[in-house]
């Protein structure tokens, strides 16, 4: 059996000078009490850490479009041209809707903030006409259709 005085000089707690001290046997079992407490926290984190789970699960949005918050706003940007301007949707959650176009009504207005032209309906260009090597097939999205009717118009924006 170990002796008591060789489990007296594991106190941790002694406040002076090891000569001046006396070990004691509840500051001891104190220590060894901690000791074994802090290992076995140890390693139950380790063995946390190293352990694999895997959470799987799926929600279902029952919401319809209806659901969702209306946001009603009139902003007014006199220097910038309606093909350039752009809504972007981010809530909370992270979710991010980048370019809204489907609810989002744009005029052309000049500097007093007068209408200037009809409603601008940004879009995908219907039909791509290939003048060479430089275009590609990729869809344009938020441009214009350029008409002989809407040229001068879109000449002095």
């Amino acid at each position: 059996m170990v002796s008591t005085s060789k489990i007296k000089s594991v106190d941790f707690y002694r406040k002076i000078p090891r000569d001046l001290t006396e070990a004691t046997l509840s500051g001891a079992g104190l220590s060894i009490v901690a000791a074994l407490s802090m290992l076995f926290l140890f390693g139950m984190e380790l063995n946390n850490y190293l352990a694999v789970s895997t959470s799987t699960s799926i929600i279902v949005d029952r919401s319809a479009d209806g659901d969702f918050l209306r946001i009603d706003f009139n902003i007014s940007f006199p220097s910038l041209s309606c093909e350039f301007a752009c809504v972007d949707v981010n809530d909370v959650l992270g979710t991010n809707r980048l370019n809204v176009t489907k609810t989002i009504r744009k005029f052309s207005i000049d500097s007093n903030l007068r209408p200037t032209g009809s409603e601008f309906h940004s879009g995908e260009v219907l039909s791509l006409i290939n003048h060479g090597d430089e275009a590609g097939e990729e869809v344009v999205e938020d441009s214009v259709a350029l008409t002989g009717r809407n040229f001068d118009t879109l000449l002095h924006e």
